[in-house]
């Protein structure tokens, strides 16, 4: 609500810089889906190769999804 965010551990700028963009407070102000498809986290992000077998690293930053 006040859009002040803590982070449990350290992330990258180009990561902070898009959930920064993403949670903003005021809608309009929010990134838009196509600027988060082009954002270079998210570019650089798709180059690693994701193992679905290895959940440990998802537990450590806190994270959890559906799959």
């Amino acid at each position: 609500m006040t859009g002040k965010l803590d982070f449990p551990v350290k992330i990258s700028d180009q990561a902070l810089n898009l959930i920064q963009s993403m949670l903003r407070i005021e809608p309009e102000e929010r990134i838009d889906i196509p600027s988060i498809l082009k954002h270079p986290w998210l570019k650089t992000a798709s180059d690693y190769e994701i193992d679905e077998e290895d959940d440990d690293h998802d537990f450590e930053m806190g994270i959890s999804f559906r799959r």
